[in-house]
C-alpha cells in the first residue's frame, strides 16, 4: 500500500464552575456590616484546577455595597473565594447578586441571596421549668434568650420578667453569659397546691436586640406519704390492746404535718374496735398520729388495716399490723394431785410430847412407853391420809 495521512478538528471547552454567595449575619442592626462571600469552585471531571480572576456584585435594596467587585483567592485545590460588605442604610430587605465571569480556562457562573436590616435584632426566647415537683418543693425556670441574626449574632442582655396563672409573685432575673449567643438566667417557684402552672418570660430586649417572650408550665402533686401501725402482740380474749397510727410525710424539700382522719378494718372477725376512725393530730414537722382499742372476743390471728384519705397536700396511703390473740391459761382442777398439808393433829405433835414428857417427871420408863404409843399412833394417822390422797387421784 502506498503512504495516505488524515486529521480532524479537536476542541477544548472551558471547565465548568459553579458560585456560591453567603451574606452573615443574614439579619442585621441597622449601620451594621452583613460580610458576603462568594465561593468559585471547579466542577469539571478530571485534575481540578482553581478558578481564577474576580467577581462583580450588585445589589438591590436600602444599603451600600463595598467594594462592587472582589478578586479571588484560592483557598483549596479545586475552589477560590473573595468578600465584600453591604451596610444597611434603613430597615428593609437586600437582595446580592455575584457574578463569575470565568477565566481562560473556566467557564462563568453565579449565585443571588438577601439579606435583612432591621433597627434591632430579633430574639426568640425560651422557658423551661423542671416538673413534676411536689407542693411545698421549688421548681426552677431557665429562660434562654436566643439572637436570631445567625452565625455572627452577639448575646442578648438585660432581664427577663416571669409571670404565671397562679397567684405567684413577679420574679426577673438578670441574663448571663451562655453557649455563644444563648445566654440564660433562672427563678424559683415554690407551689403551695397541687396543679398545672403556666409560666410565662418576658425579655425586654437592649439597645441591639428585640424583646420577645415565651412560656413553659411545671406541675405539682401532692406530697408522698407511709402509714405505719403498732399493735401490742400477742394478747389473750378479753385484754383490750391499744393500736397506734402514724402518718409521715416522705417527700423532699420541707415536710409538712399530714391531717384528717384514718379509717380501720379488721379482718379475721375475732374482736371489735372501739371507733372505726381516728383524727390525726401532729407529733413533728412531717408527721402525726392517732389511736384506737381493739377488744379479742376470740382466738386467731386479726389484720388491722389502717387507711389514710390523704389531705389537700398529702397523698393517701395505708398501713397493716396482725394480732395474735390467744386464750387464757386454764386454772387447776380439784381432782389435780396436791400437796397434802400437815393436818392440825400433826402440827401439835411436838407439843403433846413435851406436855406427856413433864407429866410422867422423873419415870424414865413410864415415859419411854407413852412416847412410843403416841408415835406409833402418829404414824397409823400419816398412812391414813396418805391412801385417802391416792383414792382421789
Amino acid at each position: 500500500h502506498s503512504a495516505s495521512s488524515g486529521s480532524t478538528p479537536i476542541e477544548a471547552i472551558p471547565r465548568t464552575t459553579s458560585t456560591s454567595l453567603t451574606c452573615s449575619p443574614s439579619t442585621v442592626v441597622i449601620g451594621q456590616q452583613s460580610s458576603c462571600t462568594t465561593t468559585v469552585t471547579d466542577t469539571s471531571a478530571g485534575q481540578a484546577i482553581p478558578p481564577s480572576g474576580s467577581v462583580g456584585l450588585l445589589s438591590a435594596g436600602p444599603g451600600l455595597l463595598s467594594p462592587t467587585s472582589c478578586a479571588l483567592a484560592s483557598d483549596y485545590s479545586n475552589a477560590a473565594s473573595c468578600s465584600v460588605t453591604f451596610t444597611f442604610s434603613e430597615p428593609g430587605q437586600a437582595s446580592i447578586n455575584s457574578t463569575y465571569n470565568g477565566d481562560v480556562t473556566h467557564s462563568g457562573s453565579f449565585d443571588t441571596t438577601s439579606i435583612i436590616g432591621t433597627l434591632k435584632i430579633p430574639t426568640t426566647t425560651t422557658i423551661k421549668c423542671s416538673s413534676p415537683v411536689v407542693i411545698g418543693q421549688p421548681t426552677d425556670c431557665i429562660a434562654t434568650v436566643n439572637d436570631n441574626s445567625g452565625a455572627t449574632a452577639t448575646a442578648p442582655t438585660g432581664t427577663v420578667t416571669f409571670t404565671t396563672n397562679s397567684s405567684f409573685p413577679q420574679l426577673s432575673c438578670a441574663l448571663a453569659a451562655g453557649a455563644g449567643a444563648t445566654p440564660n438566667c433562672s427563678v424559683q417557684f415554690t407551689p403551695s397546691a397541687k396543679g398545672i402552672v403556666t409560666v410565662s418570660g418576658n425579655y425586654g430586649g437592649d439597645m441591639i436586640h428585640t424583646g420577645s417572650s415565651g412560656s413553659g408550665n411545671f406541675a405539682s402533686t401532692v406530697r408522698v406519704t407511709t402509714t405505719e401501725i403498732t399493735c401490742l402482740s400477742p394478747v389473750i380474749v378479753g385484754q383490750t390492746n391499744s393500736c397506734t397510727i402514724t402518718v409521715s410525710d416522705k417527700s423532699p424539700s420541707a415536710a409538712t404535718v399530714p391531717t384528717g382522719n384514718v379509717t380501720f378494718t379488721g379482718s379475721g372477725g375475732i374482736g371489735s374496735f372501739s371507733s372505726d376512725i381516728c383524727m390525726l393530730v401532729g407529733d413533728t414537722d412531717a408527721a402525726s398520729s392517732c389511736s384506737v382499742s381493739f377488744a379479742p372476743t376470740s382466738k386467731g390471728t386479726a389484720t388491722i388495716t389502717g387507711n389514710y384519705a390523704g389531705d389537700a397536700a398529702h397523698a393517701s396511703s395505708s398501713g397493716s399490723w396482725s394480732i395474735t390473740v390467744n386464750i387464757p391459761a386454764t386454772p387447776p382442777s380439784s381432782t389435780s394431785p396436791q400437796h397434802t398439808s400437815p393436818t392440825s393433829w400433826e402440827q401439835s405433835l411436838p407439843s403433846l410430847l413435851s406436855a406427856l414428857g413433864g407429866l410422867v417427871g422423873g419415870n424414865v420408863f413410864a415415859a419411854g412407853i407413852t412416847i412410843v404409843a403416841v408415835v406409833s399412833l402418829y404414824l397409823g394417822r400419816k398412812k391414813l391420809s396418805s391412801e385417802t390422797a391416792e383414792k382421789n387421784q
